[in-house]
């Protein structure tokens, strides 16, 4: 089968089981939000801020490496863990030492036992299998789909049990480090292995990572301090809005989406060498990611008031605009990611570097200046903002790794854009219909239903009518005929 296949098909069961694995979180979500305030889930958010924070600016991206290592050795595998291993120590007691000061920064006492119990998850992610990453490269997705659903299943039975008993915060934060715990376990179950502690392929793999090091830790102070400067300004109830909202959108957009990217760069890696098949399948890539991440972002941002009232009720409607109008520049965002995968693919970092330089100090800047001078709907639109900036510099990059003109990959997508732009027409059309919008509980379920259809099968006739008229070029529909096409041959 060929490697354009393998990706399709890998990503297709990655997108599938991740689907699974979403939807049973998004039943904790709604369960737990229905349970707990804005307010618990703020001094969550703020807390897991800084862990991703000090987690950020330590991380020197191992799994690039072992992705990009042809043929690992035991030497090499042994140093990746020592390495992993010392920096989840080093990171626990970064965030025990500096709980007390983060507190005191937002005012706020329950944060520093909060950022103290999470650092537990920290040490534990900091002993993971390796080896694991065996699987991803040979786009065996199976064990990883049965990792992350074990992982999730585990994290939403206790945090619901323990929301339903205790009424509090820390429902979400033991949830978190029990699903950890049953993460690490299992990647020794499936491949079982002994590490030994060791640096003897050190200067191999710093090599690798010196720049990615660098990239993360510019990239996280640029995007993982959102929560942080809103708990500040505004409260932590508010920073509550903002995490929800966040993990509303990523939902159809960065989670869905995430799996595909995996698979493509253990994929693409395999023309690193040829800069012309790089380029046929990194475009056509775009164009299939298209068909999928910008309906599912428009879709998201249409249903926005039904989707949020139905699953969190009421008290969460402030969500509404933050979820309507930042997932539309998120969807473009998924569709152009590729960018930096393709500069790991020729093992350009700087690229990814330099990239991350220039958005930082684009992005706090127009950030700071919303969140504290126009507060929350501030903060919305420095969002959508600096996501479209950032669309625009990795188009850029494409330029550049791709050796193809800036608009190109743009050129690529027309269909897709074509398509959404009508499909928003359509459910806009009905939602001007003079209908009054019904906020009952079925109401709201038969408004999600009707713009969810009315999306879906305009967005699939045009999308499919355009591929039709443009002498059906490689793209969404040639992979999913071939994938059909494949399954049904077995």
């Amino acid at each position: 089968m060929a490697v354009g296949q393998n990706i399709v098909k890998g990503s297709a069961i990655l997108i599938v089981g991740r689907f699974l694995v979403r939807l049973i979180g998004l039943v904790n979500t709604v369960i737990v939000a229905r349970i707990l305030t804005p307010d618990d889930f703020g001094v969550v958010a703020v807390a897991l801020t800084i862990v991703w924070l000090v987690e950020g600016v330590s991380d020197i991206r191992i799994h690039n490496v072992l992705i990009s290592e042809k043929d690992p050795d035991d030497a090499f595998y042994n140093t990746t863990w020592t390495m992993t291993a010392a920096r989840g120590l080093l990171v626990s007691v970064i965030l025990l030492l500096s709980a007390d000061l983060v507190a005191m920064f937002m005012d706020d006492d329950r944060l520093s036992n909060v950022i103290r119990v999470l650092a537990l998850s920290t040490l534990l992610l900091g002993f993971v299998n390796p080896k694991f990453i065996q699987f991803e490269k040979n786009l065996d997705v199976s064990r990883i789909f049965i990792l992350r659903l074990a992982e999730k299943i585990t994290g939403v039975v206790v945090s619901i049990t323990l929301a339903y008993i205790y009424r509090s915060y820390w429902a979400i934060v033991v949830g978190l480090i029990a699903g950890y715990g049953v993460h690490v376990l299992i990647s020794y179950l499936f491949l079982p292995y002994r590490p030994r502690l060791t640096l003897e392929r050190f200067d191999k793999v710093w090599h690798f990572t010196g720049w990615l090091t660098g990239e993360s830790i510019v990239n996280t102070i640029a995007r993982r301090l959102d929560n942080l400067f809103v708990g500040n300004a505004l409260g932590v109830s508010v920073a509550g809005y903002a995490y929800m909202g966040d993990q509303l959108t990523r939902l159809p957009t960065t989670e869905f989406m995430q799996p595909m990217r995996r698979v493509l760069f253990a994929g693409l890696a395999h023309f690193g060498d040829d800069l012309s098949k790089l380029r046929q399948n990194a475009l056509e890539s775009i164009a299939v990611i298209s068909g999928v991440a910008l309906p599912m972002a428009v879709g998201f941002s249409l249903v926005a008031d039904s989707f949020v009232l139905l699953l969190l009720g009421d008290k969460w409607a402030e969500v509404i605009p933050f979820v309507r109008f930042t997932i539309l520049a998120l969807g473009f965002m998924e569709v152009f990611s590729i960018a930096p995968i393709i500069a790991l693919v020729l093992k350009d970092t700087r690229f990814i570097f330099y990239r991350s330089l220039v958005y930082s100090f684009i992005r706090l800047p127009i950030l700071l200046i919303g969140i504290y001078a126009y507060g929350f709907i501030g903060f919305i639109i420095a969002r959508v903002i600096t996501d479209t900036i950032l669309v625009l510099i990795n188009v850029g990059m494409l330029r550049k790794m791709l050796d193809v003109p800036y608009f190109y990959p743009l050129m690529m997508i027309w269909r897709t854009i074509v398509s959404v732009m009508i499909m928003a027409a359509a459910v806009l059309a009905w939602k001007h219909m003079g209908i009054p919008f019904d906020t009952t509980f079925l109401g709201l379920i038969l408004n999600l239903a009707i713009e969810a259809s009315i999306g879906v099968v305009v967005y699939s006739g045009v999308h499919y009518a355009t591929w039709i008229m443009a002498s059906k070029p490689k793209g969404l529909e040639t992979r999913m005929l071939e994938f059909v096409s494949s399954s049904l041959r077995r």
